[in-house]
């Protein structure tokens, strides 16, 4: 698998763990590893 394509099925899968949670009505955000893009933790 190539570097590209591993990266979008982790995005994937990650948008979809939110999806989930935000499903339950639990208050949670996608943040990306650098932290470069904010977020309320940074």
């Amino acid at each position: 698998m190539s570097g590209r394509r591993s990266r979008d099925k982790g995005a994937r899968v990650e948008r979809e763990m939110v999806e989930r949670h935000r499903n339950m009505r639990v208050a949670c955000e996608r943040v990306p590893l650098s932290g470069a893009a904010g977020g309320n933790g940074s």
